[in-house]
């Protein structure tokens, strides 16, 4: 198991990723340390990782609590989220994705390939298009565990993109903080889904609510590498509640 320093020196794994090995981590510990190093860990993953919504709100969970057993609930609580979360999307995705998909996604998001592989066992995913992104090159990761489950893959260079989108029936991208109008994702993410948007290609931004924050604006500045990206026109959030419009947020926030 990762240590704590171990997990804020990760730059090359995607925010869920690291959110569960933390969780894990938390869990770990004995009760007479349990509820003060997890406030001291979660403190220090939010500061690591400002804009990833699952740090922010774990912080905000679990801040103000010195019971070893309340923190310990609430951590096993988001991790049995976590969970349905990703069975709920990969469920969705295999009637939800359209029949002869092509898919375009950038970097590597845990929800996205799930979706993906979802899509995939229903036949309805064709190819896969994934930009290598730089500096790190998660596309490439993506690649390699997508053909291990049989998926055409084709790894194409960031600045090919809008080449690549000729090939492409659908963009999906992943999010690490949902707000009510933007969401946050790496570099690169801004440029892809305003191209789709012109080439009217739907763009499906997937992720959770895990990830939300009532932001009412997004921050000034993003730590590279990652953007604050405006909701397309036409996108839609992918949620484990199912596909819908941005604006529809605040009803089915109310509704949860």
């Amino acid at each position: 198991m990762p240590s704590l320093q171990q997990l804020l020196r990760d730059n090359e794994r995607g925010a869920t990723a690291i959110f569960q090995d933390a969780l894990d981590l938390f869990l770990a510990l004995p009760d007479e340390k349990i509820a003060k190093e997890t406030w001291i860990g979660a403190r220090a993953l939010r500061d690591r990782f400002p804009v990833m919504g699952l740090f922010q709100n774990l912080y905000s969970d679990i801040m103000g609590i010195y019971s070893a057993d309340e923190t310990r609930d609430i951590i096993k609580r988001i991790k049995t989220k976590i969970e349905s979360n990703r069975v709920a999307l990969a469920s969705q995705a295999r009637h939800l994705i359209p029949e002869g998909s092509k898919i375009m996604t950038i970097s590597y998001s845990n929800l996205v390939a799930e979706v993906i592989l979802g899509g995939h066992c229903a036949g309805r995913v064709t190819k896969v298009i994934a930009l290598r992104s730089e500096p790190q090159k998660e596309g490439e990761q993506l690649a390699k565990d997508l053909r291990q489950a049989g998926i055409p893959v084709t790894v194409i260079d960031d600045d090919r993109f809008s080449r690549g989108l000729v090939q492409a029936t659908l963009v999906l991208t992943g999010s690490d903080l949902i707000g009510m109008d933007f969401f946050i994702n790496k570099i690169g993410t801004a440029a892809l889904v305003t191209e789709a948007e012109k080439k009217n290609i739907p763009v499906w931004i997937v992720g959770d609510y895990l990830r939300y924050r009532q932001c009412d604006a997004p921050p000034k500045t993003c730590p590279f590498p990652f953007e604050t990206i405006p909701y397309p026109k036409h996108a839609k959030l992918f949620l484990e509640k199912g596909l819908l419009a941005p604006n529809q947020l605040p009803l089915i926030l109310k509704e949860s």
